[in-house]
Parts: structure tokens; sequence; C-alpha cells
């Protein structure tokens, strides 16, 4: 079936059905596409037809399950910012199923973070993504640097955290002694320092560390460092961005120097001990 037949199958075929039909075509740039067959379709042009198709029975509500799943990063973002027009133009709630944390900032208003069939989550976009209810959440979410820490001290001022061996300084946040948290840091809000070399830096937690990995990038460096000895230690991650300055050469088993700001932590999810 062409495009037309497709969509307007959809429908009892009244005379009200074929307008909107039409409409839709035209909204999601189709109309001159109506007679055409599948196999002469784009991938996102068969989107945009199954989308006509299904939103031309006018229902109140529509789920998108993965819809750019198949697409190629650059036909994925393009999609994306239609289907983000479309739906601003019509009166219609959407579900949107994604495993792509930055789809679902983009295109929906109240985000459900689901796992294993429980809802972990749910809240209004910004609150959801600003403040992470557990790791496993915030895991979900596409942050990264998630680890688990107990609370040594709360003041006024700032709270210390143990990890590892390390008391990290963290902002204050009404912790009782002895609760464990998760936290999380942003890998660019790290700094890596070559062991030995000293540099005035904010308050903050000095971690040591060994570089794992390195790989290059057009924007600078991501760097994988280990933190911890024994059987199963941590695997920071580090973005260090270009910023017009010469860049350290970092190699694998270098000896490095993890600092954390202050007020780079995010600690979430208190879990009873």
């Amino acid at each position: 079936m062409t495009v037309w037949q497709n969509v307007v199958f959809a429908t009892d075929g009244a005379d009200r059905d074929l307008r909107r039909a039409s409409d839709l075509l035209s909204l999601l740039g189709l109309q001159r596409l109506s007679q055409h067959y599948p196999n002469q379709l784009s991938f996102g042009q068969q989107q945009r037809a199954a989308l006509a198709r299904a939103l031309v029975r006018q229902p109140d509500n529509l789920v998108l399950d993965e819809p750019f799943a198949s697409l190629d990063t650059p036909f994925r973002l393009q999609l994306r910012r239609e289907l983000l027009r479309i739906l601003r133009r019509l009166d219609v709630s959407v579900v949107l199923v994604t495993h792509d944390p930055q789809e679902a900032y983009e295109l929906v208003e109240e985000v459900i973070v689901i796992d294993g069939g429980r809802v972990l989550q749910q809240g209004r976009r910004e609150a959801v993504f600003g403040s992470p209810s557990c790791a496993t959440v915030a895991k979900l979410l596409g942050f990264r640097n998630t680890f688990q820490g107990e609370v040594v001290s709360s003041g006024p001022l700032k709270s210390l955290i143990r990890y590892q061996d390390f008391a990290v300084s963290a902002p204050d946040g009404e912790l009782a002694p002895g609760t464990m948290i998760d936290f999380c840091v942003d890998p660019q809000a790290l700094t890596v320092i070559r062991a030995g070399h000293n540099r005035s830096l904010p308050p903050g937690t000095i971690l040591d560390g060994v570089i794992d990995s390195v790989w290059q990038r057009q924007s600078g460096h991501r760097l994988a460092v280990i933190v911890g000895n024994g059987s199963n230690p941590d695997y920071w991650e580090v973005e260090e961005a270009q910023n017009g300055q010469p860049m350290e050469h970092w190699t694998e088993r270098d000896a490095v120097r993890l600092f954390l700001p202050e007020n780079a932590i995010r600690v979430m999810g208190r879990k009873g001990r």
C-alpha cells in the first residue's frame, strides 16, 4: 500500500477522516510522498508515515516504543527534532519508552524510571535528573562515577564521607553520621594531577590513583583512573577538555592524583545501615 492508503486504512474512510489524513501528511511533510510505497521511503519517512497512521484516529494517548532505536545518530537527532515540533502542535498525551537519557530529557515533561519492573523514581524531568533518588536511577539516567560511602560527620559547612580509605569532603546535607549513601561526580568536574606535582586547588578531596585507559578525542581526553587497592578497585571516568592550553600527555599506568571539588559531590539515596 502507498503512504496514503496506509494512513486512511486506519479510518472509516469518511470525508472528515480523509481531511484529517491529508492535514497530517502535510504536517509531517509527507504530502508529496503520499503515493510512494514503503520501499521508496527512507527509514525516517517510514517512521513519520507510521506516526500519521497512529494519529489519524485522534487517540487521547500515544505510545512510542524506542522510535529512534534503529537510526544512525544524525538521522536520530533529526527525527527527534521533527517529532518534538509535531507533538507541540498536537493535543495528545505521549508515553515514550526509551533507554536513551538524552532522548528522554529532550522530549518529555515527566520521567518514570523503571528497573526490573519496579518504579524507582517518578517526577518532573528537572526534578528527576536534578536529584536522582539512588545510584541505580543515576546510572539509568546516564550519570557516571557513582559510588557508595558512609557519612563520618556533618556540619553547617560540609560533610565528610568515608570512601575506601579516603575522607571525601562534600556539601552539607544534614546527613546523620553512620548513614550509608550513594554519591556521584560529573567526569568533567574532576582534575587529574601527576603524582608528586602540587597545585593550588579549591576545597575538595584528593584521591590517589593509576590511569588505566586513555581515549583521545577532538575535544580533549577521556581517562579511566583506578582508585583503590584489592580485588575490587573503582574506576573513575574523567573528561579533560581542550581549553587552548597544551594538554598533559597521559599514558596507561601513570600514577596520578584525582581532585574532587567539594561542590561537585552529589549525594543520593541514603540507605539505613
